[in-house]
């Protein structure tokens, strides 16, 4: 048995790496102090380590910030990384706990954030989004119908000022698709449809038997892909819709937005067909120079920007 025990510490002696601090001999002399890697003062030895590793310590000391008051958010923007990687590196309970109480501070402070915010928005016309567009659904629908009702009414506007040019392609199967689309477009609004063929053939549905072949057309407006879709208003006025196959609800959206480039839709009008019930924006408002230290100046400055916009 004493032959096994002494075999074993003599390949473990061969084994042991030289940068070891201990050697077996020297733990026979003085194995009065105590067993392997403790001594009988629980002292822990000094054991070397691999250079440019940094020792890690139970109660290490953290380099924190002292710019800013502690627990606030930019105190936490600085300094709770540093408890992160230290809780990860390093993940001893006292460094876990740490990381995990500041965790627990900051979501505590969203959600008091987060209650403020739904009191402040509540209580402000201007924030609260169900002044731009109720969430009710009997109001949704209302405001939906009345949208619908006005959209109608500009869109035969432009039809009587503009048609649509319709690229096509005999074996195009997206061309197929979207003709339909665009004879209820002309059955509902009056829109005036010109088909081109680019390859000089009728499309294979039966839709728009009456049409012209391509003279040069589609180069000058820089067809790539078909179908394709431009607002017109002869001789020397195109707007392109749509290179692509596009749905009828896509289709009437686009329409409206290009009126309004082409100038065939006044900018207000055009607002009136997006379902919203109040129109006030604050894009466009301008601060004056210099900062404003009181917040209450700023959101009247703001308020003020709102209602004096046309």
């Amino acid at each position: 048995m004493k032959r096994g025990i002494v075999l074993g510490v003599v390949l473990v002696a061969l084994a042991a790496p030289p940068s070891c601090a201990w050697a077996i001999g020297e733990f026979y002399e003085n194995r009065a102090e105590g067993w392997f890697w403790y001594r009988l003062d629980s002292s822990p030895l000094e054991l070397q380590t691999q250079p440019n590793q940094p020792e890690l310590s139970a109660r290490q000391v953290l380099p924190i910030s002292a710019q800013t008051p502690p627990l606030y958010a930019a105190w936490f923007r600085e300094n709770f990384p540093k408890y992160k990687d230290a809780a990860i590196d390093n993940p001893t309970p006292a460094n876990i706990a740490a990381y995990l109480y500041l965790q627990r501070v900051m979501m505590d402070k969203a959600n008091r954030f987060s209650d403020n915010v739904q009191q402040v928005v509540v209580t402000d016309p201007y924030l609260d989004e169900v002044t731009r567009r109720p969430i009710a659904t009997f109001a949704a629908n209302e405001v939906n119908r009345e949208t619908g009702r006005f959209r109608e009414e500009q869109l035969r506007l432009v039809a009587r000022r503009a048609g649509i040019f319709f690229f096509f392609l005999s074996d195009c199967r997206y061309c197929d698709l979207q003709a339909p689309v665009l004879a209820r477009l002309a059955d509902a609004y009056g829109f005036e449809i010109y088909p081109i063929s680019l390859d000089g053939r009728p499309m294979p549905n039966g839709f728009f038997r009456q049409f012209q072949v391509d003279q040069g057309q589609a180069r000058k407006l820089g067809v790539v892909s078909t179908p394709a879709m431009f607002l017109a208003q002869p001789p020397d006025k195109f707007i392109q819709i749509a290179q692509g196959a596009v749905s009828m609800e896509e289709l009437v959206s686009r329409i409206l937005m290009v009126a309004v480039q082409a100038g065939w839709l006044d900018e207000k009008d055009y607002q009136q067909t997006r379902p919203l019930t109040a129109q006030a924006t604050f894009d466009g408002a301008q601060l004056p120079g210099g900062d404003f230290p009181n917040p209450e100046d700023l959101v009247e400055y703001l308020r003020n920007a709102v209602r004096s916009a046309p």
